[in-house]
């Protein structure tokens, strides 16, 4: 039995996240906020996992942790900013680039860790004309996206001066159990099984969507095929404009969605082209997402329907 570390486990992918390594037989350890809005997510958890009460820029105690823990494996998710309200840029570049640095100090020199895994982001790429690559230039239009890409190119370095085994992961438009209410998809699903107005922006804005599960996947899977250095991006390599995504939701529930196009403000994160290019995940970490639009709405639709606490 391994022990693992995640931070940001309360958040929408870290709890699927915990889940997951839990199920493989992992030891997982949680490093969360003090004052998480988001801890409803994992109280069944209780007993199963070790959660840690740690600011993520407090450099100090996370050595504390990490060294008492000794994990083969630490998946990086701690962040603030991705999230639409999500506005303040101190607050991103405290959690994001301060806490960035303050994880990866603690980890240099520990012994037992064979893999961590970053969760980087499609804003780092900002506004492209086509499929976004990793060798392809940062022009990050956001300062989420300015604080995901220095994280990134922090940990690049590392791996290259001080051989940390740090893998960033770049998802795209994410989906699936426990995601926030104010995002889209499940602001679909509470109005199809409401019979409420779905509010949106422009319905031609694209996205590359990709189930949760697939991303959980890959971030295993990349933490035991490390390529130390290296950027994967993770989406289905296809974009879609959200109307076509409320389309899918509409269709496999059976529902009627009513939507008021104009009733939300369009974000700078809405931009014309949206298409992650997977040929390097394919190529070099050897694995593609498995789960198609329609199997991971099916999926998303029966676990809201178990869990309607969470819309």
């Amino acid at each position: 039995m391994s022990a693992s570390i995640v931070t940001g486990a309360h958040g929408f992918i870290g709890a699927n996240l915990v889940r997951a390594l839990l199920a493989v037989g992992d030891t997982v350890h949680a490093i969360v906020r003090p004052d998480s809005a988001n801890a409803a997510r994992n109280t069944e958890l209780d007993g199963r996992v070790t959660f840690h009460t740690c600011d993520i820029t407090d450099a100090a105690r996370l050595r504390e942790i990490i060294t008492s823990v000794a994990p083969e494996r630490v998946f990086h998710l701690a962040h603030y900013g991705g999230n639409r309200g999500q506005n303040d840029e101190t607050q991103i570049r405290h959690v994001i680039i301060d806490g960035t640095a303050a994880l990866y100090e603690a980890c240099r020199g520990v012994e037992s860790i064979r893999a961590i895994i970053h969760t980087g982001s499609s804003s780092e790429y900002g506004v492209k004309s086509a499929p976004m690559r990793e060798d392809m230039v940062l022009e990050p239009h956001t300062a989420y996206g300015v604080a995901k890409a220095w994280a990134t190119l922090h940990g690049q370095r590392l791996a290259r001066e001080a051989q940390m085994p740090i893998v960033t992961v770049r998802p795209f438009s994410v989906y699936g159990a426990y995601e926030a209410p104010t995002r889209l998809v499940p602001a679909a699903v509470r109005a199809a099984m409401q019979g409420t107005e779905l509010p949106i922006s422009d319905p031609t804005t694209p996205r590359d969507f990709i189930h949760v599960d697939d991303v959980i996947d890959a971030m295993l899977f990349a933490s035991t095929h490390v390529h130390a250095g290296a950027i994967f991006n993770l989406g289905s390599g296809v974009q879609i404009p959200i109307s076509e995504m409320v389309d899918t939701i509409a269709r496999v529930s059976g529902k009627e969605i009513k939507t008021a196009v104009g009733a939300i403000a369009a974000r700078n994160a809405d931009v014309p082209f949206w298409q992650a290019d997977m040929t390097h995940t394919r190529e070099v970490l050897g694995w593609s997402p498995k789960i198609t639009l329609e199997a991971g709405i099916t999926r998303t639709l029966s676990w809201f329907y178990e869990h309607p606490t969470f819309l």
